[in-house]
């Protein structure tokens, strides 16, 4: 460890411009540190996918160097770009801990690509991960690992079982997560049988039922959703195939009510978990899982399984931030229901409240000192929240602050998602944004620069979507 008044860097990498751009700055109340930034893509964009090809982020005041990365799903070419700038700092020198840079994912993609690359390196950055193991993050990525030890920590759990969508089936390609009767059975989930088609669905499926890709990174967005029956969960499980999911997770539930996050740091000394928030307004097709507006929670029944997701969470071995994903179903159950081992850009919420966990993390990288308990005050809220958002009323008004994910409302404004009406009420109900900031502006005039093209990008893909059909 190394005294906290010294020069350090610490390198953010990601997809997506808004958790990149919130890490940055909520980062950036460290003192005395340089930030770097890897916009990693994991293809080319094309010329006229400026949605994709915005950097909104490389325009940050607090950023010092900006670099691009075209994976192709090849983890050495990221790992080789952090290498690369790694020694310069290095000086061809083999750093200490003391000088080790901070490395920090804020998406699935970069976790996985750099926990492939953990052993080289850590040898010149401080990374999150589990045990300090290569791959040991990616082997939890798997869900239904995280539903066996989310069970065993005494989380509840949905009952499910993994299909694999990859090859013709007879129904034996499933492996039991649990009993299917009340959501009350075991989370036991074995590896699936080699014929996981989707033809054939195993026994024991029960409807309404929820899927979602097993690893997150592997799928896409589109696999997730409701099914009411056998003959949609076969046309959700062909369409998961088409989208390159190859194994799913069917979990079977009554219908989602809400959905909630908590937030928190994991480290050998221990797991704080201060901050929990709500999705008011979630995204669809390939937002699908992302909150484009949310609210702090104090949600009752979610704070009751706080004791029993620090266990879990102690239970991974993992060192660095992450968010837990819950539900409520219509039944009031609230229900695990994945880990994502890095912050998202809802982390930024809290920061505003005054509970800064990117700050809190880098402070203990970098000195040693355990994130405090309590993290400071972290939750506002009332219930009234929704509500505003739906209104476009001002969240002092409904007691709680609000955040808005400006890249995902345009997203879902240029696909048709929502009209021009509600995209004004959603923005304008909202007091904590990812994009606009009147002390680091910049990001958000580049931002604006697409954003006021919305509906020439709408027009358009109202006739790919329709040519697509």
């Amino acid at each position: 460890m190394t005294n906290a008044n010294e020069k350090r860097n610490i390198t953010i990498v990601g997809i997506n411009y808004a958790s990149i751009l919130t890490m940055v700055r909520d980062m950036a109340a460290v003192p005395g540190v340089s930030i770097s930034v890897v916009r990693v893509f994991k293809k080319a964009p094309s010329k006229i996918n400026l949605l994709s090809r915005m950097t909104p982020e490389a325009e940050s005041r607090y950023v010092t160097d900006f670099h691009t990365c075209v994976m192709n799903d090849e983890p050495a070419k990221l790992g080789e770009l952090l290498m690369s700038m790694a020694m310069i700092d290095a000086a061809g020198d083999e750093p200490g801990e003391g000088g080790k840079r901070l490395l920090i994912p804020v998406d699935d993609y970069p976790v996985w690509a750099i926990d492939a690359c953990y052993d080289d390196l850590s040898q010149h950055y401080l990374i999150p991960n589990v045990n300090r193991t290569q791959n040991g993050v990616n082997l939890l990525m798997d869900k239904s690992i995280q539903k066996t030890l989310a069970e065993k920590a005494g989380v509840p759990v949905l009952p499910g079982r993994v299909i694999d969508c990859g090859e013709p089936a007879d129904g034996s390609g499933s492996a039991d997560c649990g009993e299917p009767a009340d959501g009350s059975g075991s989370a036991d989930c074995g590896e699936p049988a080699d014929s996981g088609g989707v033809t054939e669905l195993p026994d024991g499926v029960t409807y309404p039922c929820f899927l979602k890709p097993l690893i997150s990174k592997d799928g896409s967005k589109l696999a997730m959703g409701t099914a009411d029956n056998e003959e949609e969960l076969k046309e959700k499980l062909e369409r998961a195939k088409r989208t390159g999911t190859v194994k799913v997770l069917v979990e079977s539930c009554a219908r989602i009510e809400s959905e909630y996050a908590a937030l928190g740091i994991a480290t050998p000394e221990g797991v704080v978990m201060p901050c929990v928030f709500t999705t008011l307004v979630p995204g669809h097709k390939q937002r699908k899982g992302v909150a484009v507006m949310g609210a702090a929670s104090g949600d009752p029944d979610v704070k009751a399984l706080i004791p029993a997701l620090t266990k879990l969470m102690e239970s991974t071995g993992y060192t660095g931030m992450f968010d837990i994903d819950l539900a409520r179903t219509t039944a009031g159950r609230v229900v695990f229901m994945e880990i994502n081992f890095r912050a998202g850009a809802s982390v930024h919420l809290f920061s505003a409240l005054g509970t800064n966990l990117p700050a809190m993390f880098a402070k203990y990288a970098f000195t040693g000192e355990a994130p405090a308990a309590d993290g400071g005050s972290a939750e506002k809220g009332n219930g009234s929240a929704a509500e505003a958002a739906e209104n476009g009323s001002d969240a002092e008004a409904a007691g709680s602050s609000i955040f808005v994910s400006e890249k995902a409302l345009l997203e879902e404004y240029v696909r048709r998602d929502i009209d021009t009406k509600r995209f004004r009420k959603y923005f304008n109900g909202a007091d904590v944004y990812f994009i606009k900031d009147e002390d680091d502006p910049a990001p958000y005039r580049e931002f604006l620069k697409y954003a006021k093209r919305a509906g020439l990008f709408r027009k358009l893909y109202r006739v790919y979507d329709t040519v697509k059909k």
